[in-house]
């Protein structure tokens, strides 16, 4: 029974990852900036002038670019990229399931929660530095072997300085506190980094902090009501922890969601969630109680909600209409 649910497992994730590769590449958001980064690693490199530039700059990403760009086109270094996240993420989640059917609905939800579907076929990079973290969490129980890891994370993708600095604060120095003071302490530092992250990212050479504190969008409840209702879910119902650094980085995470939903922009807080939903999803599946079976029809209620209206059309550089007319064509 074990062997068939593994291959169960095995043959969804492929069929999946196989979908999400038909998705029309030169339609989809930032693509030709990978594609950039694919070819041009080398230049772009060369172009900081400092280490702080080139060591916050996704320092990393660009290295692993350059090295891939003598073995495979720009478009397969890409392709790459996606088929080795998605199959080390599917991986996780059929690691942390208790049963195919939680497999199953790990999965599903990877696919609806349209800032997690974002992260897989877009954010090329920050879905990667998430592997990374993930693995390092899942996988080890010393946080220095875990921190050796975030750095690496961090150096692929520069939003993980954030979750870098936070571990270390959590795991170093807040840990030796009792849960409530912890969390509060954590809060603390969180409302800290969230007052000071433009002006240290300045500092620092971090090209997107100029974009993003120029940046300004709507921002609806929606997100943040979802936030909120997953952190009473871990904080109050979750019960008996596995995996404790897990855990922190996905509640902890929320919190850094929720405090730079209201003092700093949208595309800064979007960018947290999009790195914690995931790791939200391995704790989600690995419990199947009533409150579990109610997150998980509140998550596809939301995003099922989200798909109506079409927000899933955000992932694509064109509009609607484009999109519709390109997948008429293909049948």
């Amino acid at each position: 029974m074990l062997i068939l649910s593994k291959i169960y497992n095995f043959l969804l994730s492929i069929f999946i990852i196989y979908l999400l590769l038909l998705l029309p590449s030169d339609l989809l958001w930032d693509r030709e900036n990978y594609l950039n980064y694919a070819e041009n690693s080398d230049l772009i490199l060369s172009s900081y002038d400092s280490f702080f530039q080139l060591m916050f700059n996704d320092y990393f990403f660009l290295k692993i670019n350059h090295f891939m760009s003598y073995f495979f086109t720009p478009i397969n270094v890409i392709n790459f990229f996606l088929v080795s996240s998605l199959s080390l993420y599917f991986y996780l989640i059929s690691k942390y399931s208790i049963n195919s059917l939680c497999f199953t609905i790990g999965i599903f939800l990877s696919i609806l929660i349209v800032p997690i579907l974002h992260l897989e076929v877009v954010a090329i990079r920050q879905f990667m530095a998430t592997i990374v973290a993930l693995f390092a969490l899942s996988f080890f129980n010393n946080r220095n072997k875990i921190l050796i890891l975030l750095i690496i994370s961090a150096l692929i993708h520069s939003s993980f300085f954030v979750f870098l600095v936070l571990f270390i604060f959590d795991s170093f120095i807040a840990d030796k506190f009792h849960k409530n003071k912890r969390f509060i302490l954590n809060l603390l530092f969180i409302v800290f980094l969230a007052s000071t992250y433009i002006i240290i990212g300045q500092i620092l050479g971090v090209r997107q902090v100029e974009l993003y504190s120029s940046y300004t969008g709507d921002v609806g409840g929606g997100s943040f009501f979802i936030a909120f209702v997953m952190f009473i879910y871990l904080f109050f119902y979750y019960g008996s922890v596995n995996n404790k650094y897990l855990y922190a980085f996905v509640l902890n995470g929320i919190v850094l969601f929720m405090v730079f939903y209201f003092t700093a922009n949208v595309s800064v807080s979007a960018r947290f969630l999009s790195s914690v939903f995931p790791a939200f999803i391995l704790l989600l599946v690995s419990k199947f109680r009533r409150v579990d079976v109610f997150i998980c029809l509140l998550l596809i209620l939301a995003y099922g909600f989200v798909w109506f209206k079409g927000g899933q059309y955000m992932i694509f550089e064109v509009s609607k209409y484009q999109i519709e007319q390109y997948f008429l064509e293909k049948l």
